[in-house]
């Protein structure tokens, strides 16, 4: 593949202008903008409907505490407006289902859940724009990269890589990496990116990121790199390096789970907040990826 940093004209325009009336702390696309996009990915939800050939919903799986309410959902009613997807955690109701089940939650990814890929990358750089404008408890925004052959494998034995979650009200966002460890069990590395830092504002806009090259992660936030891991300190720390034998598909997602602390370690509830502080929201108004050799 052929390093390319490139977007044509006219997206950076309206790119630029739609940052600079909405949000003004965040910077528009990188690149000369004379060149086309010639391998990578990018979507900005400007048609009506979601595109089926880089989209599929999000399956439902019980034992998965992110995906327990996806999938419930048609791809239909993923209905982009004004350039923005809204991903969402509603009420049953609001589709004609009793209120007393549990909530229905919105994720796109793309990969399908048969196990085709619809896209996927090894190297390069994934930017993506978005905002939660719902926290409360249970709420539960992400975007993050999986390996397409995680069913062949055990969790994390293939890595997963987080670009950002947020969790119920908490006053920042979190980067992290999973993986084994030689011997067996899991580990993982994570950074908190509070307010303020790398232009971060929680209810606003920002462009959270990842950079993906041989032997290293780096995130970003805004354009600015907010954590790095690479396979020299995985590997020190007793780690296995998953990333260089295999693609990563993307996945958005809102989900809806609480999040309670135990002894000092986060878990997930069993318990389900009131419907009444429902709608949980993540706009997206888009997706970028630039492949890297």
């Amino acid at each position: 593949m052929k390093r390319v940093i490139n977007i044509l004209c006219l997206g950076i325009l309206l790119t630029a202008v739609a940052c600079s009336e909405e949000t003004p702390n965040i910077p528009p696309f990188v690149g000369s903008g004379e060149e086309a996009l010639e391998t990578g990915f990018f979507e900005d939800f400007t048609e009506s409907t979601v595109d089926a050939t880089k989209w599929a919903i999000c399956p439902a799986n019980q034992y998965a505490n992110w995906k327990k309410f996806m999938g419930q959902i048609p791809l239909e009613s993923y209905v982009p407006v004004d350039g923005v997807l809204s991903l969402q955690a509603v009420s049953p109701a609001e589709y004609g289902q009793p209120a007393t089940n549990a909530p229905f939650c919105m994720g796109l990814q793309t990969m399908k859940p048969s196990g085709l890929v619809l896209y996927a990358f090894r190297y390069g750089e994934v930017t993506v724009r978005a905002r939660f404008s719902s926290t409360g408890d249970g709420a539960w925004p992400a975007i993050w990269l999986m390996p397409v052959d995680e069913n062949s494998t055990t969790w994390p034995e293939a890595g997963e890589i987080d670009i950002m979650e947020h969790y119920n009200s908490e006053a920042w966002i979190e980067h992290a990496v999973h993986y084994t460890r030689q011997g067996g069990g899991n580990a993982s590395k994570s950074a908190k990116v509070t307010a303020s830092t790398a232009g971060l504002s929680l209810s606003e806009y920002n462009i959270y990121g990842v950079r993906k090259t041989p032997g290293k992660l780096e995130w970003t936030v805004n354009g600015e790199v907010t954590f790095t891991v690479t396979q020299a300190q995985v590997e020190a720390d007793g780690g296995i390096w998953p990333f260089e034998s295999r693609d990563y598909y993307i996945i958005i997602n809102q989900s809806c789970a609480p999040m309670q602390s135990y002894g000092g370690n986060a878990w997930r509830a069993s318990w389900l907040p009131s419907f009444d502080v429902l709608p949980y929201e993540m706009s997206v108004d888009w997706v970028r990826v630039v492949e890297e050799e």
